[in-house]
């Protein structure tokens, strides 16, 4: 419907900004969570692309990689990920809270 065709719009000028300017993180965040539903590998591809472009801005990066996280299917990656956004910004609530989520749903209470 006219919403699909709206957001196939958007993405594609996001597409084009973003190549035209690979220091968009903003624009590579927005482009994940419009591939999240549809292409995680796309959208997993995008949230990498603006932690890169988020070096100069710990906090922007700390997000991206709290957001990259929560796309990952590997516990691993999870983790990996939240311990990233950890080093970039210790005082990161949002990475604390999904380490301690996903600590829980691995009965791994003693390390909470």
């Amino acid at each position: 419907g006219a919403m699909q065709r709206l957001q196939k719009r958007i993405v594609a000028d996001l597409e084009k900004a973003t190549s035209n300017n690979p220091k968009l993180g903003e624009a590579f965040i927005l482009l994940s969570q419009l591939y999240k539903g549809t292409d995680i590998d796309k959208a997993l591809d995008a949230v990498s692309r603006a932690i890169d472009a988020f070096d100069s801005q710990p906090e922007k990066k700390s997000d991206a990689y709290v957001l990259r996280a929560t796309m990952q299917e590997d516990d691993d990656a999870r983790f990996d990920d939240l311990e990233k956004a950890f080093q970039t910004n210790p005082k990161n609530k949002q990475a604390w809270l999904q380490k301690i989520v996903l600590l829980m749903q691995q009965n791994r209470y003693e390390e909470i």
